[in-house]
Order: structure tokens, then C-alpha cells, then sequence
């Protein structure tokens, strides 16, 4: 609301604080001036009064007898404006000017009007209308109002209505009506009139929460399955978006970001600051929160795939290093889990990823390298190196090594014989 405000030389001020009061005092045309000057700033804190509390209706009634107003007692509608966006063009200014711009809109489109109103601004974004129109003329004015609001200030608009008449002293009650309807932007959008009578049996409603598509959601994240996992929950918020309810809405944000919480706990991920709370009147749009959940699955199973990444890194270290240390033994994979407490499978999944082989494999080919130094010394037995390395038998160490270096370990040591005896040779030719 506009104030009046005093100018300089309307006070004849004389310097001295009493002076100036009983000149006032004294002088009945300046008291009334100054009494008419303060009589709108005081009938707006009477309005705002009568909206944030709760009166007797013979107190209103003598407030309305002392501004001379003529306010219905009866047949009374409460409807909240309240400012949702500013655009970039906006922003240069304050919101006191916004709320100042916008009462200036419904002064514009109600003056004309025979019933009687008033609006107070309850704060910089929010402004309260109490008419007493019929309900159906009330509605064309204010989507007239919203219109131009968009038009002239570029500003997105909610307006919840209490649309059961009331009396004067049940304007608290109204008002606080009114804003239980705000909310539910987020299924009826901005620029929208919201009536008490459209939102009023969803609070008596029942919600079922998916709890089965949870579990298989959970399982989705943990293995790292993307895809199965969006499909999960796109299912699970198409059954909450055909609700159309703002508490089933409620519910299952809760019921979600517990759930999210939970498994990054169990799957020991660095807990996170819940992006969405029961209070969802920053959104405009269901969509605006199913994309906040799938932004933080998302994030949630690649940070899953590091950290089992990291931890299978640090799990290749442990299961090749229990290798080297014991390759010379019967050792077999059920021992190397009892060393790093994994089991067979993943032990085997884990060497497949890292090395392309099985336990056995790994295992035999590790054997089997360094097989290649001792075979070199002459001095020492096949039979004896077999038994060295931890094989079973001395024919399935040949074996191994032929089908790996596609001849037998005689044929090495004999090759690597004859390229010393080649190069000895050499060296006394250029001697």
C-alpha cells in the first residue's frame, strides 16, 4: 500500500518538540490535517489487523464507526496474491516497488467496482484482497488482474481464494484458509486461481506408498543399473502424478528422501543435504522435483561404481599380493578368501576384471613366468622347479607351459642354450 508521507513544510516545525505538539494540539485545523495525512497508514494497519488476528465483531465494528469506513460484516471472500518469480528485469528494482506496482494493478481494476474491498500487503510478496463480490464476478477480476501483473510486470503470480463467505471476524480464519491453497501450485501452475473448494478434500485423503518399487529400485542403484533404475522410478512418479493430491506429494518426497538417505548410508557414501523437504512451495511444477530425485540417483549410483571401484582395486592388491606371497603352496582360492575375507565368486569376478583370467589361470600363469628364470639354469631339474612353484605333478607343469609359450620347458632351456652358445660365439669372433 502506498503511504502518505509528511513534507517539511507541512510541519511549521519551531524547533522544540513541545512547542511543535501543542501547536498542534492547540490548532484544530492542523490536528485535522495531520489526522487526515495519518488516517490511511492507520486504516492499513487496521486492515492488517483484522487479516493476522483474531476480533470480536463489536471491537471491528467500532474501529470501522472510528474510520468512518463501511466495511460488510457479512458475505466477506479472502484471496492471497502471492509473487512467485521476478524476472531479470525486475531485479534492478526493490520488492517493496513490486508489491507497491501490484496494488496498484487491483486498485486499477476494482475501483470501479460497487461492492466493497480493501488489500493490505502482508509482506513484500504476498498481498491479501477481501471483496464483497459474488464469487463468480471475483474470479473474472482476478485472473483480469493476474494478466496484467504478467504483462506490465513480468511477474509470475499464485492466487488462493477462500471461496466460502465469511463474516468480519472470521478474516483470520479465512486468511489462513486462503494459504493452505498456495502449495498446490505445484499441480495447478502459476497464474492460477485456486479455490479452498478444489484443494479441500485432499486433505482427507489416503496414500499408498510403493514400498515394493522401492525395494526394486534399491537394488536397481546398488548394482549400478541406470537405466533400470530410472525406469523404477518414472513408474513410481506416474502413480504419485495421477493422485493428484499435494499431500500424497508431501508423503512421498518424505518417504524418498528418507529412502536416499538410508541406502547411502548402507552402501557408506558421504551423506548428503536433502535437496527437497515437505515444504514445496519453492517448486512450480512436479517435474521441477522428479528431476531433482533423478539428478541424485543418478549421482548416487556413479558414486556407488567409484567407490566399488575403489574398493576392487584395493581387493586386486590384496587377492595378487596373497598370490605372489603363497604361490609355491597348494593354494587354492578358498584359502586366498580366508586371507581377504571375499568369497570364491567375487574373488574369480574380481581377477577376470583386472587380469581376464580365473584364480586358477592367474594363478598357473604366474607359475609359470617365473618358471622361466629357473628353467634357464641347467643345474636345475624340470621336475625339481615343478615341485618349487607348487604344482601338482610334473607332467601337468609341462603342460601348462607348453599351452602357454607353445613348447615344453626342455625345448626352452635347449633354445636358450643354443642363443647363449650363438652369442658366446660372437663375442670371440669380434675378440
Amino acid at each position: 500500500m502506498i503511504r502518505n508521507r509528511f513534507k517539511a513544510s507541512q510541519l511549521r516545525s519551531t524547533g522544540n518538540i513541545r512547542e511543535d505538539i501543542l501547536q498542534i494540539f492547540y490548532d484544530r485545523d492542523l490536528m485535522k490535517e495531520k489526522w487526515d495525512m495519518l488516517q490511511p497508514v492507520l486504516k492499513e494497519k487496521f486492515y492488517l489487523d483484522l487479516i493476522m488476528q483474531v476480533h470480536d465483531r463489536k471491537t471491528i465494528l467500532e474501529q470501522t464507526d472510528r474510520f468512518k469506513m463501511t466495511l460488510p460484516s457479512n458475505g466477506l471472500l479472502v484471496s492471497v496474491l502471492e509473487i512467485d518469480t521476478v524476472s531479470s528485469e525486475m531485479d534492478i528494482y526493490s520488492d517493496y516497488i513490486e508489491s507497491i506496482s501490484i496494488s496498484g494493478i487491483i486498485e486499477n481494476f476494482l475501483q470501479d467496482e460497487k461492492e466493497d474491498f480493501f488489500y493490505v500487503a502482508i509482506s513484500q510478496k504476498r498481498i491479501v484482497l477481501v471483496t464483497a463480490m459474488r464469487i463468480d464476478k471475483l474470479l473474472v477480476r482476478l485472473d483480469h488482474i493476474i494478466r496484467q501483473i504478467k504483462k506490465q510486470l513480468d511477474l509470475s503470480v499464485t492466487v488462493g481464494t477462500y471461496n466460502i463467505p465469511a463474516g468480519i471476524e472470521e478474516l483470520n480464519h479465512a486468511y489462513q484458509k486462503a494459504l493452505q491453497t498456495l502449495p498446490y501450485k505445484i499441480l495447478f501452475g502459476s497464474n492460477k486461481i485456486i479455490l479452498y473448494s478444489d484443494i479441500e478434500h485432499d486433505m482427507h485423503k489416503s496414500y499408498l506408498y510403493p514400498k515394493e518399487q522401492e525395494h526394486s529400485l534399491r537394488i536397481a542403484i546398488k548394482i549400478g543399473n541406470q537405466e533400470q533404475a530410472d525406469s523404477i522410478f518414472y513408474a513410481m512418479f506416474g502413480q504419485l502424478q495421477e493422485q493428484q493430491s499435494y499431500f500424497a506429494i508431501q508423503q512421498f518426497v518424505y518417504r524418498m528422501n528418507a529412502f536416499l538417505v538410508e541406502l547411502m548410508e548402507e552402501l557408506s557414501l558421504p551423506s548428503r543435504q536433502s535437496s527437497l523437504d515437505t515444504n514445496l512451495q519453492s517448486f512450480d511444477s512436479l517435474s521441477e522435483i522428479s528431476n531433482i530425485f533423478q539428478k541424485e540417483i543418478a549421482a548416487i549410483i556413479e558414486n556407488t561404481k567409484k567407490a566399488r571401484d575403489s574398493r576392487m582395486d584395493l581387493y586386486f592388491e590384496r587377492i595378487s599380493s596373497c598370490i605372489k606371497e603363497n604361490y609355491n603352496k597348494n593354494l587354492s582360492v578358498e584359502q586366498i578368501c580366508a586371507e581377504v575375507r571375499l568369497s570364491p565368486t567375487y574373488v574369480n569376478q574380481i581377477l577376470k576384471k583386472y587380469s581376464g583370467r580365473s584364480f586358477v589361470q592367474y594363478v598357473n600363469d604366474y607359475r609359470i613366468e617365473l618358471s622361466c628364470e629357473l628353467i634357464r639354469n641347467p643345474d636345475i631339474r624340470i621336475k625339481d622347479i615343478s615341485e618349487k612353484l607348487g604344482f601338482s605333478s610334473a607332467k601337468y607343469f609341462i603342460k601348462l607351459f607348453k599351452d602357454a609359450k607353445g613348447f615344453t620347458p626342455g625345448e626352452y632351456r635347449k633354445q636358450f642354450e643354443l642363443k647363449a652358445e650363438m652369442m658366446e660365439a660372437n663375442r670371440n669372433e669380434q675378440v
